[in-house]
């Protein structure tokens, strides 16, 4: 079977906000800036963020949020509660491009951007997890399929945020790659590429497989993702997958970084370090260089997809025109003056 594309989107696809009567000029907080508001929640102030790992920095929150009874739960579900999302045309347009997503965001709110039509629906067969995300996703008609693999804010307890969380959820996909899990009694093999036998087409078969499957096995995207070392499990699963694909070349697609190159912000040199160890391992890495992320963007999508950017900029000018029209042909009511209405209990 041909490797398929699939699409790793993160939270910087969410930041740009060029929209029409946008409300927020940054949109969606950033992860530090998510911490920080959780630890004034938490009323535990939180000192040189910038220096720390921000996966022990939510760990240092939840710990010292004890002492004032704050539930670790409370902490979760004010992020879910945070992470909300405005309309944002680019991110409906690289939801759009391959039939498997998957993100590290947690806003349900994706849902919609994935699917324009609103049919994307939690299948009945998908296993429950309270904790974890290895199956969390939903799917279409046509089995388009949207993974939430950081968890989703539907279901706070399963954020992946702390340093804790991490380390026990990649306790769990281990377990799931090498002798597989059982959720309620209920038994699920291995992961189908870490068989004796691997099977990578493993969709058409009827057993459960994980977004951790997708990303070992298709030519993975990542956009919008600043993929930090504190992404443990992420960079971890990358080494797995250079193993598998020097074993399976040709059953095993690449890993393609896109990095975008504003011409007004110079890359800083843990950037310029990230993109050092990508290229170590022979990650590909393409750059667009452009005079706004929102261009940026554009350029991603169509070197993924050709003539996503014409396609884009043609639904954008229909837009324009509709809302012009609909301006043109509304009926404005003529003002009255207060004065001359007489109220209703003296008609």
């Amino acid at each position: 079977m041909p490797i398929q594309k699939t699409m790793l989107i993160g939270n910087g696809v969410n930041r740009i906000n060029f929209a029409e009567g946008s409300k927020s000029k940054k949109g969606p907080p950033s992860w530090k800036d998510s911490l920080e508001l959780l630890a004034k929640f938490a009323e535990r102030p939180v000192w040189n963020i910038d220096k720390k790992p921000l996966t022990l920095v939510f760990d240092e929150i939840a710990y010292h949020s004890r002492d004032s009874d704050i539930s670790k739960f409370a902490l979760q579900k004010y992020i879910a509660d945070i992470a909300k999302l405005e309309h944002n045309p680019i991110a409906d347009l690289l939801y759009s491009l391959t039939r498997n997503v998957l993100t590290t965001n947690y806003s349900t709110h994706h849902v919609a951007q994935f699917d324009k039509r609103n049919r994307a629906t939690i299948p009945v067969r998908q296993i429950q997890e309270n904790t974890f995300s290895l199956f969390r996703h939903y799917a279409t008609p046509e089995d388009r399929r949207l993974w939430f693999i950081h968890g989703s804010s539907d279901q706070p307890t399963s954020l992946t945020l702390g340093y804790r969380q991490y380390a026990k959820y990649q306790a769990q996909i281990k377990s799931y790659l090498n002798s597989g899990l059982a959720y309620s009694g209920k038994k699920i093999k291995n992961s189908p590429l870490f068989r004796k036998n691997p099977v990578f087409d493993f969709e058409k078969r009827r057993d459960h497989y994980s977004w951790i499957d997708i990303f070992l096995r298709d030519e993975i995207h990542v956009v919008g993702l600043g993929l930090d070392y504190t992404e443990t499990i992420l960079w971890w699963l990358l080494l797995e997958k250079l193993y598998l694909k020097a074993k399976y070349p040709k059953h095993i697609g690449d890993f393609i970084y896109h990095h975008i190159e504003t011409t007004n912000k110079r890359m800083s040199e843990r950037e310029e370090n990230k993109l050092d160890m990508l290229h170590s391992f022979g990650i590909t890495v393409k750059y667009s260089v452009a005079d706004s992320y929102r261009e940026g963007y554009l350029d991603i999508a169509e070197k993924i997809k050709s003539g996503s950017k014409a396609k884009y900029e043609k639904q954008q000018q229909a837009k324009l025109a509709k809302d012009a029209s609909s301006l043109d042909g509304r009926s404005v009511k003529p003002k009255q003056n207060p004065s001359l209405i007489m109220p209703a209990d003296q008609l």
